[in-house]
């Protein structure tokens, strides 16, 4: 067996990182976390865009109903004073 080694008080204690290495993966963790922040804000679901759920239909059928006024209110310039005949002849053939 191998006898142990003891740290003389002459040695001053060494960390077992470099503090530069340890910076650098600070900044790489950090780096990610604001990346995925940035990517997070940039690419969610815009508050103009319609709902995906389409709104319910009605329960109750609706019947369409006539949206022009009836003649006799129409004043009388906008009346059609002339009719076109109710057949045409075809043109002779050349």
């Amino acid at each position: 067996m191998k006898p142990t080694q003891r740290r003389s008080s002459r040695t001053p204690y060494r960390p077992p990182r470099d503090r530069r290495e340890v910076a650098l993966a600070a900044l790489c963790a950090f780096t990610v976390v604001a990346i995925t922040v940035l990517l997070l804000f940039v690419l969610r679901p815009r508050d103009d865009d319609p709902p995906a759920i389409p709104a319910p239909l009605p329960s109750e059928a609706t019947v369409p109903t006539e949206t022009s006024p009836p003649a006799e209110s129409l004043p009388a310039e906008s009346l059609p004073t002339e009719t076109a005949p109710a057949e045409t002849t075809p043109a002779p053939a050349p």
